[in-house]
């Protein structure tokens, strides 16, 4: 996987990419370049979104937690944003298996 995302927290003034380079994973300050893929949050609910549970076979989203209902509510009234979801969904997915990834 070849592709570069990036966290806002406006609310804190941070701004984070990471880049994912076929096994490798560089985070930088800032965002550098066109991210493939950006979510834009305050950064309670960007630790939020880290912390969404997965199941423990394939790691894939458990659907049924309480906490993945209330992130899609806020995607839906713009809480938080993620642009390029329609273009790289399985992106986000291993972006937030990535993020949750003390869990394992």
């Amino acid at each position: 996987m070849r592709a570069a995302v990036a966290l806002v927290a406006p609310d804190k003034r941070l701004q984070v990419t990471l880049r994912f380079d076929h096994g490798y994973l560089t985070a930088h300050d800032g965002v550098i370049g066109v991210p493939d893929m950006t979510l834009c949050a305050d950064e309670a609910e960007l630790h939020a979104v880290a912390d969404l549970p997965f199941t423990r076979v394939g790691r894939i989203p458990d659907l049924r937690s309480q906490r993945w209902r209330v992130l899609s509510l806020e995607v839906l009234s713009g809480d938080v944003r993620v642009y390029g979801l329609l273009a790289h969904p399985r992106l986000l997915l291993r972006v937030l298996r990535v993020l949750g990834a003390d869990e394992r």
